[in-house]
């Protein structure tokens, strides 16, 4: 259970949080500046890029690599300090 100093610290952070979340959120959707509305078309154009290209089928395709081999030990390996 916390005590009465913890509660009220816990009570001022979250009175805190709550008010920049708020804040943030307030101007979020208030604002339509310029460029607000530049930046929103420029996201609605990769967004219809993206879906053209997916409804193409256009993808990479992955890369082949070449399995890795473990590295040789030069000498004998002592068990407890190797690595996997």
């Amino acid at each position: 259970m916390p005590t009465p100093a913890e509660r009220k610290a816990l009570v001022f952070f979250s009175a805190v949080i709550a008010l920049g979340a708020s804040t943030r959120a307030y101007r979020a959707l208030r604002s339509r500046s310029p460029a607000d509305l530049h930046s929103r078309s420029a996201l609605e154009l990769q967004i219809k890029a993206a879906d053209s290209a997916r409804r193409a089928g256009f993808h990479k395709g992955k890369r082949e690599r070449a399995p890795k081999s473990p590295p040789k030990a030069a000498g004998p390996v002592d068990m407890d300090i190797a690595g996997a």
